[in-house]
């Protein structure tokens, strides 16, 4: 054998050696004398965990399981599996801490997992520990069918009753039944419905009209959406009919607890009592004038009353005639324009004169505005008032010695 053989055929037998070394080390449980940690879990049943499963920590492989007892005396169905652990490092444990058997992968295989907990929680409370078992995800489908099973089976048979029904419509389409039926046989219903559809078409395609129109702000509802002071406007219209609304539930409200006239009308019976009297004496009183009572009802009943006022309305309808065609001095005044500006040169006249007096001019007009023409006739008046008592306070004198004249 060649040397170049020799050295081949060496580092083939090395490199199987080092892979061997790789999966002994590193893929197995295989230990070089480090210390483990050894604790023990109690479970309520093993589900399938065997010695040697692989023990995880927080997804991490941290050790296997060393051994497995059952306690077929125990009556604490939760102490019934001792599982002893393994592990390549010591773990803390917190108070939240879980410890469960789960599946491996899902064809199979066990694996018992660790969760360590959270700091925040504390620390673990002395004691034993306890593990859960996870559910087998076949035996809980399997569960899950078991359970569903009449249920399933009443489904299957009502898919099948279903398909059968299907069939039979398919069937009876193919022969013309039915709208679908004659969707497919009739020709005449068949192009209605494309009529139908095309009025369909027709009517979306102004719908899409109608609303670009809106958005372009055309029409009422495009100017609602785009012209924001008749939005605004809009908007206190429906405010205002909200309000009115309002005041008019309030009213009601008011109405039904007996407030204002009308609630007094609806809810007082003693308002009620006073309408009621009321119009039963307004009932009495056109009673009365139909029977001709008082003066109303004389004028309406009594034929000579009814003639004399006639009369007296023809008279007053007479006068106005004569008024209106110019007639007497009222009809000429108001007809006539001779007359009209007479009385307006009479008026403007006096209204000339009252204005000279208010204004001090002539006699009267001094005599009412000048103090010192006031003052000299208020002298005067008084010069001949003394004169006047003096003349009265002489007269008896007189008259005696004109009697004593006489005699003599």
């Amino acid at each position: 054998m060649s040397p170049q053989r020799h050295a081949a055929l060496g580092l083939f037998f090395v490199a199987v050696i080092g892979v061997l070394g790789y999966f002994t080390l590193f893929k197995t449980d295989f230990s070089l004398g480090g210390e483990t940690q050894q604790i023990t879990v109690w479970f309520p049943e093993a589900n399938g965990l065997r010695k040697g499963d692989a023990v995880w920590v927080a997804g991490v492989r941290w050790g296997k399981v060393q051994g497995l007892e059952y306690d077929s005396e125990t009556d604490d169905i939760n102490r019934r599996i001792r599982v002893d652990l393994a592990l390549d490092n010591s773990v803390d444990l917190y108070a939240n801490h879980e410890i469960r058997v789960q599946e491996s992968t899902v064809l199979g295989g066990k694996v018992l997992a660790i969760e360590p907990g959270t700091r925040d929680s504390g620390p673990r409370p002395e004691g034993e520990l306890f593990g859960t078992v996870e559910a087998n995800v076949l035996a809980a489908l399997g569960d899950l069918v078991e359970e569903n099973r009449e249920p399933l089976t009443s489904t299957i048979a009502n898919l099948d009753e279903t398909m059968t029904d299907v069939r039979s419509l398919v069937a009876g389409a193919r022969e013309g039944e039915g709208v679908l039926g004659s969707l497919l046989v009739d020709n005449e219903l068949r192009d209605s419905v494309r009529a139908s559809a095309t009025n369909i078409e027709t009517v979306s395609a102004d719908l899409q009209a109608i609303t670009a129109d809106a958005r372009a702000g055309k029409g009422l509802v495009g100017r609602l959406l785009s012209d924001e002071e008749l939005a605004d406007r809009v908007a206190k219209v429906v405010e205002e009919i909200d309000g009115a609304v309002t005041e008019f539930k309030l009213l009601a409200t008011d109405v039904r607890e007996g407030k204002g006239t009308m609630g007094m009308l609806i809810s007082d019976e003693e308002v009620a009592g006073r309408v009621r009297s009321a119009l039963d004496d307004f009932a009495e009183l056109t009673r009365g004038l139909r029977a001709g009572e008082g003066t109303l009802g004389m004028l309406l009943e009594d034929e000579e009353l009814a003639a004399v006022f006639k009369g007296a309305v023809d008279d007053i309808r007479g006068i106005t005639t004569a008024i209106t065609e110019g007639k007497g001095t009222l009809g000429a005044l108001i007809q006539e324009r001779e007359v009209y500006d007479d009385i307006a040169s009479i008026v403007a006249d006096f209204k000339v004169v009252s204005t000279g007096l208010a204004n001090g001019e002539g006699t009267i007009g001094r005599l009412l505005k000048d103090d010192d023409i006031y003052d000299e006739i208020s002298f005067a008046l008084q010069t001949l008032t003394g004169s006047l008592e003096e003349a009265r306070e002489a007269a008896p004198v007189t008259a005696f010695i004109s009697a004593v004249a006489l005699g003599f």
